[in-house]
């Protein structure tokens, strides 16, 4: 694709995936602006990641770097489309989040199901979105849900920041439209998980830019295949 369409306009094209232009986004003109180590984990369908160290967009030996969605967080837990079992995207996926809400539902007492169908209207068309709004009014069940999908997050993340200690992670995403709730319990999980030396510093925090984060990013990807041009026209400020 990338040689093809090179080819037909005769410019430099480049190709990057979604969550690798998100963390450029928030790195460049967002909230990592100003960080020197910033790492972008988008909650959708599935859950990607990417890593900006030093000016440098983070890809791997094989361009593979950052797949936070599919590190293990329980070796005894249901099995993942990728093949692996207790992949972090199988509990914090849309699509599983809802899964897991409409379970919850089935199990649920009568009253607890007609509190949550006063919001949602029925238990058949349920979605991330759906379960945001009946937390907002004070549903239990769907708070409960976003709690989990947050302590869930937070013990990836407690991964993450104990192999590559960045200084702020972002969470971008269709699920983060959770919001506070989620964050709030992403942090508290967070916290009972890592070491917690005096001095230690990590900030994290929802998307500044949303839906507008990875087509920003992307409009960077030159600068980054540029050997060099990313860390020197993009230096941020020490923080």
């Amino acid at each position: 694709m990338k040689d093809w369409l090179a080819n037909e306009i005769d410019s430099p094209v480049y190709i990057g995936n979604d969550a690798n232009a998100f963390v450029l986004g928030e790195y460049c003109f967002g909230a990592g602006k100003g960080y020197h180590s910033v790492f972008g984990i988008t909650l959708g369908t599935g859950v990607g990641g990417g890593m900006v160290l030093n000016g440098q967009l983070q890809l791997g030996a094989n361009q593979a770097a950052g797949e936070i969605g599919h590190t293990t967080i329980n070796v005894f837990g249901p099995k993942c489309k990728c093949g692996n079992r207790g992949c972090l995207e199988r509990y914090v996926g849309a699509e599983y989040i809802v899964a897991r809400m409409k379970k919850r539902l089935k199990l649920a007492s009568f009253s607890d199901q007609r509190e949550f169908m006063g919001v949602q209207n029925d238990c058949k068309n349920i979605s991330p979105k759906t379960i945001f709004l009946a937390a907002k009014r004070g549903d239990k069940l769907a708070k409960t849900i976003v709690e989990e999908t947050g302590t869930y997050l937070g013990a990836g993340l407690a991964n993450l920041i104990s192999l590559l200690d960045p200084a702020i992670i972002i969470i971008g995403g269709g699920v983060s439209g959770f919001g506070k709730l989620l964050l709030d319990s992403v942090k508290e999980s967070v916290a009972e998980r890592i070491m917690n030396f005096p001095g230690r510093k990590i900030r994290i925090v929802l998307s500044k830019l949303r839906d507008d984060a990875a087509i920003l990013g992307a409009s960077q990807l030159a600068k980054f295949n540029e050997p060099g041009l990313a860390t020197e026209s993009l230096r941020p400020k020490s923080r």
